[in-house]
């Protein structure tokens, strides 16, 4: 068997977010005169807990205040702050120098993942990129799921 198609996501597979993620949350803590909570706790928290209730069991009442400056700050520095894991580019290369059609799903808004893809350069790799209106349906967890190309 040949395999022709592969599907990528883009957070944390492709794309390295954590450096636009670590900043919005420094920025957040700091306008809000708040101690700041390590990287690697804020990291094990958004594992752990759904992001609804997140800012919630970060911020306690600053909830509202600190959602409108973290997103704030993701909205104006996402794009460029965003970079490629390592080998990223060069397997998207790979791939595509040997015939493969690559598609990425991402549980991303167009206006987030658009501009991140295009500020890697790597848009041009894939045949389709499924956003997060289309995934509502899939679960990809612990499932298998067909889509039709």
């Amino acid at each position: 068997m040949k395999i022709k198609h592969l599907i990528f996501d883009w957070d944390g597979t492709l794309a390295n977010t954590y450096p636009v993620i670590e900043k919005a949350y420094e920025h957040t803590f700091k306008t809000l005169g708040l101690k700041p909570i390590p990287f690697d706790e804020i990291k094990r928290l958004t594992s752990s807990i759904q992001n609804k209730d997140l800012f919630r069991h970060i911020f306690g009442d600053k909830e509202d205040q600190a959602k409108q400056l973290y997103y704030a700050y993701i909205d104006k520095h996402h794009a460029s702050d965003v970079g490629l894991m390592p080998d990223a580019a060069d397997l998207l290369t790979f791939c595509k120098t040997n015939g493969l059609k690559l598609y990425l799903f991402s549980n991303k808004r167009r206006p987030y993942l658009i501009p991140e893809t295009d500020s890697q350069d790597v848009t041009k790799f894939f045949t389709k990129i499924v956003l997060q209106y289309f995934l509502k349906y899939f679960t990809c967890r612990n499932q298998i799921f067909v889509c039709s190309f």
